[in-house]
């Protein structure tokens, strides 16, 4: 959970965003996405409405969006909530994130052109009213689908400070009560030996790697090994133990790895395996 306090755009900055965009309107042009260094730098502005997506942070502007709202790089978000015991808990925020075909560098443009509508204002549901005007709306992408998203920017500006689908129906499926989130996968290759290892680690809370979820793979036996490597409370291999094994067909493999495999694995769907960690922790075999 993020103990980091929200930075967001003072009104001095906001005057300078909005000064900027008025005196360059090539920002406006579709196909042209500015290169930037600072959190106040231009990168995009909608072509009909003029919705400023400034760089910004973690906490707000085009990076917060990127980064919270993307199903290949979404952020892990750890929030305090009470079970049905009243008991306070961590768990991991489902917010929602754009579709598996997302183009953020003209999505977010046309998505918010869309949305940002005098009737689309929502009063009701902004929160923080103070600060920011919402605006909530319905976008039609290419391929024809309808879907429901929030745009909020900075109130009696047109610079944005997010925007996300409303629905949580493109979320990669999670197993519950499965408290971790996946880190980045890595591999290597013995090739004296002929054996491959992809390892994706897993992460509390904390951003301690609690579990390694390992395929050990033999290409000249054709065999490949799930196991779960435990870690301690540092995050230090302290056991391991095998969920399974599985017959594969190695001959077209060279290495047994290569990138586009390696980046399936890291957004594919391991609940099955997931499912046998989250048992056997609580049968207590590993704590």
């Amino acid at each position: 959970m993020s103990d980091k306090k929200e930075i967001l755009f003072s009104i001095k900055e906001l005057i300078s965003i909005e000064d900027f965009a008025s005196r360059n309107p090539q920002f406006r042009d579709p196909m042209l996405m500015n290169l930037t260094k600072y959190p106040v730098d231009i990168m995009k502005v909608s072509p009909i409405q003029g919705l400023i997506f400034a760089k910004g942070n973690e906490h707000t502007g085009f990076n917060h969006i990127y980064q919270r709202h993307e199903r290949w790089t979404s952020k892990p978000k750890w929030i305090e909530s009470k079970d049905k015991h009243g008991n306070i808990e961590i768990r991991l925020q489902n917010q929602g994130v754009f579709r598996e075909d997302s183009i953020p560098f003209f999505d977010y443009c046309n998505i918010a052109d869309s949305v940002y509508k005098k009737e689309n204002l929502n009063t009701e549901k902004n929160k923080r009213p103070e600060l920011f005007e919402m605006y909530s709306g319905v976008f039609t992408h290419r391929d024809g689908k309808t879907a429901q998203y929030n745009l909020i920017v900075y109130k009696d500006t047109k610079v944005v400070h997010t925007l996300y689908p409303q629905s949580n129906k493109n979320n990669p499926k999670r197993v519950k009560g499965f408290k971790f989130t996946r880190g980045s996968i890595s591999g290597s290759w013995d090739i004296m030996n002929s054996v491959s290892m992809i390892k994706i680690p897993y992460l509390n809370h904390e951003k301690t790697v609690k579990y390694v979820l390992i395929f050990r793979r033999v290409l000249h036996q054709n065999i490949e090994k799930a196991i779960i490597q435990v870690n301690d409370k540092t995050g230090k291999p302290f056991k391991s133990v095998i969920l399974g094994k599985r017959n594969v067909d190695f001959k077209n493999h060279v290495d047994g790895l290569n990138q586009m495999e390696l980046m399936r694995l890291q957004y594919a769907d391991l609940r099955e395996l997931e499912k046998k960690i989250l048992k056997l922790e609580k049968d207590g075999f590993i704590k």
